[in-house]
This record gives C-alpha cells, structure tokens and sequence, in this order.
C-alpha cells in the first residue's frame, strides 16, 4: 500500500466533476484511467490544469478532435473510482465525502459537471439556466441535491433515454 497523499482538493473535485462526465476507468489485467475533452472545448486548459496540479502521472492524446489524459499506474486510482463513484455511466455516482465540503468546492464540483455533461450558455451560473444530462438515475440525485446546496432550483425529469436535471434560480 502507498503512503496517503495530500491532494490539493479544489483541483481533485475539478478533476473529479471532469472524470463523471468524460472520464472512464478499467481494473484487472489492463488497468486504465481516462479523461476525455474535446480539443475546441473553452475549459481544456483548466482540465489540463487540474491533472498538473493532482501530481498524477499521466501522458496526453489526441485525436478525432478529442483530447485525452490516460493515468500512469493507475491502478490504486482505478479501484477507488471503482468503489466510490461507480463503473460505466449508468453507475456513476458522487462519492459521499463530497457532501462535507463547503459550498464553494461543491460548486467547484458543479462546474465541473456541467462543463463535461451539462447544457450550460455563458453566464448560466448568474442566469441559472440550465440543464445536466446522465443515463445514472443515482447520479441524476446527487447532481439534483449538489445544485440545491450551491443555491439553484433542481429539478429532476426522465427525457425518454436520460435523467435531466434543470438548474434555475
């Protein structure tokens, strides 16, 4: 087992919020973290960031216009996500330790989410209008009660294939 480390936390619920909306991870013989962005996304520089700041070790990708960060090693990484946010996109979920940060990183958290899975126009944190998308029913709950506690109105509606979540003030 390695030593705990002391992740910076702002930059791990960034990071986190990116990997639930772009990210994927696989254990067993072929361990695998990934986060996806696509290469004309406004917020590639601060998913960048974010995997700078973590100390991750990790190498960079591109193609089919997306950029991609897979994780050196990642196996220790792998089965945490595993556990504590779920495999696949119907599982996913928020980790329960995210409910005892303060309201400034939940909203950390948010934008994060928002900016992977969300349908968000500029200024939607000001205007509150806006809507996240997530086959996860778990995940549709978490994202409704973490809008609630940033300040929004949240209000979860099943859209035929996915769980809608539409935020407003």
């Amino acid at each position: 087992m390695l030593p705990a480390q002391t992740l910076d936390a702002d930059a791990m619920l960034a990071w986190l919020g990116w990997y639930i909306a772009e990210g994927d991870s696989r254990t067993g013989k072929s361990n695998c973290v990934r986060v996806r962005q696509g290469l004309d996304s406004s917020d590639l520089p601060a998913v960048k960031q974010a995997c700078r700041q973590l100390g991750l070790a990790g190498s960079e990708s591109t193609s089919d216009g997306a950029w991609r960060w897979s994780l050196r090693n990642p196996k220790q990484m792998a089965v945490w996500l595993r556990e504590h946010v779920g495999v696949g996109s119907h599982e996913k979920r928020l980790p329960e330790w995210v409910w005892e940060a303060s309201r400034r990183q939940q909203m950390i958290l948010l934008r994060a989410l928002m900016a992977g899975d969300g349908h968000a126009p500029d200024g939607w944190e000001e205007k509150g209008k806006s809507r996240y998308s997530t086959v996860s029913e778990r995940l549709a709950d978490d994202v409704q009660r973490l809008a609630i506690n940033c300040g929004f109105v949240a209000s979860k509606v099943w859209a035929g294939r996915v769980w809608g979540i539409n935020l407003s003030h």
